[in-house]
């Protein structure tokens, strides 16, 4: 999946993906756990910090999501700071990623907090090469419920 912002081609690499667990964590970055993380609060006005969230799929939802090999175990209702796992079948063994569920509200208050404005939400497209290989009927399940978001924000 791949998106554009202003002419540039964002792909995820989950190898260089980094977590910070509570919201206060990622508004504040106090503490010596974040020295390396400061750096996005301490950007330069005008300067631009992309993050990437996975938004976890009610079990409804989440059994269409099932042909793209993904599939979420969470409790359900869901609620603000509940861990959830998110399962990608592979070749191979599974993959499952844990994650923590906030609201997009959550993360807007924490990049708020932490200096940051102009703060737009993007959902990943399908590539063309997608679209060719399997078509637009395919991909609907996937486009009408996104799994994972992207927050694009600007330093004050």
């Amino acid at each position: 999946m791949l998106e554009k912002f202003d002419g540039l081609e964002i792909i995820e690499d989950r190898d260089n993906h980094d977590y910070i667990l509570s919201v206060t964590d990622l508004a504040t970055l106090k503490g010596n756990k974040f020295y390396d993380k400061r750096n996005l609060v301490n950007l330069r006005a005008g300067g631009r910090l992309v993050a990437s969230f996975y938004e976890p799929q009610p079990s409804q939802v989440s059994q269409r999501l099932e042909k793209y090999g993904l599939t979420f175990s969470m409790p359900e209702p869901l609620q603000e700071g509940n861990v959830f796992h998110m399962i990608v079948r592979t070749d191979d063994e599974p993959l499952t990623f844990q994650d923590y569920y906030y609201p997009r509200a959550t993360y807007e208050w924490a990049f708020r907090t932490a200096g940051f404005q102009e703060i737009r939400w993007h959902s990943p497209m399908v590539s063309p090469e997608g679209l060719q290989k399997f078509g637009q009927e395919f991909w609907q399940d996937y486009v009408e419920n996104q799994v994972s978001i992207y927050l694009e924000c600007v330093k004050r």
